[in-house]
């Protein structure tokens, strides 16, 4: 949802997932219309996406708008291919590394080279928060605002107040009503004290 409420993943362009997945991955490209999902087999030795696939498709001039990475069941993928893609052709990559806490590829922790990163905090995995939960992790400032107005409603509740207060002015809202105003369509994903703790 960031990375389409801030202009940098068309609906119409080509997204590489592995086939080898959740629904809490595929999910939300359908969810948000993006028309050229492509599911690609999964590597042999990772579970996670074949970059067979995403090279052929950047060969033949149809470089992808979005790439997302599986860890499955905490197996990183060998990253080296997608981020030297990423490099020649500019798309972003988001990993969903929900069992992967932890997780080391190349001397860094899976999820710190993507732009977007996810990680579950279910039951079944190595963080719980209550009976469900999650984080998502970036450290592109632009995305972390729209993720903090994400996770509450869309509201901007969350904005350090000199970014709230710009936003507001760009949008002629005056400074009362900026803290009641909400930007996206968002969901209600913030922890409750229960899991927080």
């Amino acid at each position: 949802a960031a990375l389409i409420e801030s202009g940098r993943v068309p609906k119409d362009g080509l997204v590489y997932a592995p086939a080898v997945s959740w629904p809490t991955t595929i999910s939300p490209a359908v969810q948000y219309g993006l028309t050229g999902l492509h599911l690609a087999d999964a590597d042999r030795e990772t579970w996670g996406l074949d970059p067979k696939w995403l090279e052929e498709s950047c060969r033949n001039g149809r470089p992808p708008v979005l790439v997302v990475l599986v860890d499955v069941l905490g197996t990183p993928v060998d990253r080296a291919p997608f981020l030297s893609l990423q490099a020649a052709h500019g798309f972003p990559i988001l990993s969903d590394s929900c069992g992967a806490h932890g997780a080391v590829w190349g001397g860094q922790k899976v999820g710190t080279m993507e732009d977007v990163s996810t990680f579950s905090c279910y039951v079944g995995h190595q963080i719980v928060a209550g009976p469900e939960g999650g984080m998502v992790c970036t450290n592109d400032d632009e995305l972390d605002l729209i993720l903090r107005q994400l996770r509450a409603h869309g509201w901007a509740v969350d904005l350090p107040d000199s970014v709230r207060l710009d936003q507001a002015h760009a949008d002629a809202i005056d400074s009362f009503r900026s803290r009641y105003t909400f930007r996206y369509p968002g969901y209600n994903v913030r922890n409750t004290e229960f899991a927080a703790k």
